[in-house]
């Protein structure tokens, strides 16, 4: 979910091996089409593993420690009116699964911080693990923003001092 709101995949957090074998669905790869109206690469077929939208479009990737967005180009070796999978994206323009971050193109930036949260933590007799998303936009669009982590701290803070009644 964080890659759709925030646009970026972390391409080494989809490479579960166990994840992609428990897809039901038959897309195992994430793929690509050319779309001549708009001369982008957008998305075209989803597996669960990747949380964007179909038809977004890829505005390129991260190399770790670069702020850069590289440009992506279409691999010579397909036709634009064929599919194109991630691994032949990546193969034709040097992209690196273990380090590097593919960046599609969004209206405005987004960054986002999971906080699980385990409710016998919090004075309740039971144990259940939530999960909560904070999402912010960063200030100047700085990615690396890290508000995520100081809200996660504050919002752990106030469920310990909300009075919970039972009735």
């Amino acid at each position: 979910m964080s890659e759709y709101i925030t646009g970026r995949i972390k391409l080494s957090s989809c490479d579960e091996k166990k994840a992609i074998s428990n897809i039901k669905q038959n897309i195992k790869d994430l793929s690509f089409a050319y779309d001549a109206d708009i001369d982008a690469i957008v998305v075209d077929q989803v597996p669960g593993v990747y949380g964007v939208r179909v038809g977004s479009a890829v505005k390129g990737f991260h190399k770790p420690g670069s702020d850069d967005v590289k440009e992506i180009t279409w691999p010579s070796t397909i036709s634009k009116s064929k599919i194109c999978t991630l691994t032949q994206l990546m193969k034709a323009n040097g992209i690196t699964k273990k380090t590097d971050t593919l960046v599609l193109d969004t209206p405005c930036t987004y960054c986002t911080h999971a906080v699980k949260v385990d409710t016998k933590e919090y004075g309740l007799p039971q144990t259940r693990m939530r999960t909560y998303m904070i999402v912010w936009k960063p200030n100047e669009n700085d990615i690396h923003d890290d508000l995520g982590y100081y809200m996660e701290v504050r919002v752990c803070s106030a469920l310990l001092i909300l009075p919970f009644s039972v009735n």
